[in-house]
């Protein structure tokens, strides 16, 4: 939990390699770039230790796999549509900022915890990267 805030958080370690490069440090990179975006979880807080990287974000909630298990393996025609037109806008608006996000899956969109169960969230950017076009300008 923040305790200025007394928002419930959620925590991401990684144990630090100093042989590999840091996914978790390009997350918090990308999440910082994507920070006041409807659809992408805040950063509350990051740093590192001896032995891990951290970072402390907005607590959401269940995944669309989860979900669509709990509906019994059916959403409504509405709810297909919802999800689509969401997910389309947070793929189109990492797009504009020039960044692929390499792991889509029903586990990377999640719905908000409290007061915004209607709203699709896009995480986990551990795989994402930066994109140009083969002349070097971006697309």
């Amino acid at each position: 939990m923040n305790t200025e805030t007394m928002e419930i958080c959620a925590l991401k370690l990684e144990k630090r390699d100093n042989n590999h490069s840091s996914m978790l440090v390009r997350e918090i990179k990308i999440m910082m770039e994507l920070k006041n975006e409807i659809g992408f979880a805040r950063i509350q807080g990051y740093g590192k230790n001896m032995d891990y990287n951290f970072v402390a974000m907005t607590y959401l909630g269940r995944n669309m796999e989860s979900l669509l298990k709990k509906c019994g393996g059916k959403f409504t025609l509405s709810t297909v549509i919802n999800i689509f037109e969401q997910s389309f806008w947070r793929l189109e608006l990492l797009h504009s900022k020039n960044l692929l996000h390499r792991d889509l899956k029903p586990e990377n969109f999640v719905i908000g915890y409290q007061n915004d169960f209607d709203v699709i969230y896009l995480i986990d950017f551990g795989l994402a990267k930066y994109y140009i076009k083969s002349d070097g300008s971006n697309l």
